[in-house]
């Protein structure tokens, strides 16, 4: 189970935790899916970030954000207020709720874990600036960021 992060803003999304499961035949079997389609790739690498998170990161400095304009961040790093949003696909992210979530806590990095890039990238998506890698390098690089923007 993930929880919500929140400051008891009233816009805030308070109480309804995300379940994530680790096996993806029983991930696959659960959605009733019988074949893998473009649009289950996403469900399926939220839950693949989510294991490397767990490696550097306890249960309970991890959470999701989502205000009841169902703006959404996958993942959030209690305490350093640092995001992960998970996306398959770097040309289809929506920096709207990274704009939102800013604007109620403005420290921390944005970083986008895509599948398969070989090398860190910074990049800016409207008014926000993004760290993009790959799930496998993305704890190493939350630590190694944090040190240096501090």
């Amino acid at each position: 189970l993930i929880r919500p992060y929140h400051s008891g803003g009233k816009r805030e999304v308070l109480k309804r935790p995300k379940v994530y499961a680790f096996d993806t035949g029983f991930v696959t079997h659960e959605r009733g899916w019988d074949s893998l389609r473009a649009e289950d790739r996403g469900v399926l690498w939220e839950h693949l970030v989510l294991d490397e998170l767990s490696v550097q990161f306890s249960e309970n400095s991890i959470f999701y954000w989502k205000d009841k304009s169902n703006r959404e961040i996958d993942f959030v790093i209690r305490g350093q207020h640092h995001i992960v949003e998970c996306n398959p696909d770097p040309n289809r992210i929506d920096p709207k709720p990274i704009v939102e979530f800013r604007k109620r806590y403005p420290n921390g990095l944005n970083f986008i874990a895509i599948p398969r890039i070989k090398q860190a990238t910074r990049t800016r998506r409207g008014p926000v600036e993004l760290i993009c890698c790959d799930s496998s390098r993305l704890h190493q690089e939350i630590g190694q960021r944090s040190k240096s923007e501090n």
